[in-house]
């Protein structure tokens, strides 16, 4: 499956509502917490393919400046009117081509974007 099958198949699952995650994962809040100590109070964090957002309530508690590239379309439209702070740092598209311009990231997460591209395009 390439990119654009790929962004679109998930753009429809999406859309039918099929996949709605709300609650960030365990496994997530307890890595973030335990290196909380260690990163900038006022973190910047890009998360590679949010999804429905799950994690963005989560960070957004942290006080953290939240970024993210997701492939549906559909969801960034629903995120950005959920969440308008950080509408302007909820990109379309694939994180590889993404334009982060001069924003630097204390951390970086993702979940399993990286096994839906190419490994040489990586």
């Amino acid at each position: 499956m390439n990119y654009t099958d790929f962004s679109n198949h998930y753009d429809e699952i999406y859309k039918s509502n099929l996949h709605r995650s709300i609650w960030p994962w365990s496994d997530l809040v307890s890595k973030v917490m335990y290196i909380r100590s260690r990163l900038p109070e006022k973190m910047t964090v890009l998360e590679l393919g949010c999804g429905q957002g799950a994690n963005i309530n989560f960070f957004q508690a942290l006080g953290a400046d939240y970024h993210s590239v997701e492939a549906s379309p559909h969801t960034v439209n629903q995120l950005r009117e959920l969440y308008p702070q950080y509408a302007n740092n909820l990109q379309v598209g694939n994180f590889i081509e993404a334009d982060y311009g001069s924003v630097k990231f204390d951390l970086i997460v993702d979940r399993a974007s990286l096994t839906c591209n190419r490994t040489e395009d990586i």
